[in-house]
């Protein structure tokens, strides 16, 4: 039943990517009739590659490497927006992000772009995306496998959809995660409680 069961999902999974040509075609582990994304299933790779057009900072991380990051004790709120170069909601809420990022600089706000994209993509595609965006947030690429193994560590309301947000603020005890696209409002409406300003 558990193997029938299966095979009907990736079967629907598979139909509704060769639909949808915003997406990569391969398996997903869920769908959504929105306009947001699902995460692709992505191979792993022990190679760590320096980006030097991030700041010469490697930027493939594992998740149990974020995972720690969101352990942190800090008086910092950082916002993790997950999101991929092929998901279209995504790009195009990325500037509010940025934008947030440029008007809070003087504030103990920390953004971090986390790229679903696969790790084989980094050179052809992320990079490029990176340098052609002028990207100046911190942004990482996540070569964590299978995201069933993952996704629910985030968040255990999270579907797998994207763009997906975590805002944590330790000190504040505070930990959210939004599954949703974000207007540059909306976003700095919740932003602004959290640093304090009114």
């Amino acid at each position: 039943m558990t193997k029938i069961l299966y095979y009907c999902l990736l079967l629907n999974c598979l139909l509704w990517t060769a639909c949808n040509n915003s997406a990569p075609s391969k398996a997903v582990k869920k769908t959504k009739t929105t306009d947001e994304q699902t995460i692709p299933i992505t191979s792993t790779t022990d190679k760590a590659v320096e980006a030097s057009d991030n700041k010469g900072k490697d930027i493939v991380i594992s998740f149990e490497e974020l995972d720690a990051r969101f352990q942190r004790k800090s008086d910092t709120l950082y916002i993790y927006n997950f999101w991929a170069t092929w998901c279209k909601p995504c790009v195009k809420e990325l500037p509010y992000f940025e934008k947030i990022n440029e008007v809070y600089a003087d504030k103990k706000v920390k953004m971090v772009l986390v790229s679903l994209d696969f790790v084989e993509q980094l050179d052809k595609k992320v990079l490029p995306f990176i340098k052609e965006r002028q990207l100046k947030s911190e942004v990482l690429l996540l070569d964590a496998g299978d995201p069933n193994s993952w996704i629910n560590k985030v968040s255990e309301d999270w579907s797998g959809s994207i763009p997906g947000t975590l805002m944590l603020h330790p000190s504040k005890d505070f930990r959210q995660f939004f599954e949703r696209s974000f207007t540059y409002e909306e976003l700095e409406a919740l932003v602004k409680p959290l640093l304090g300003i009114k």
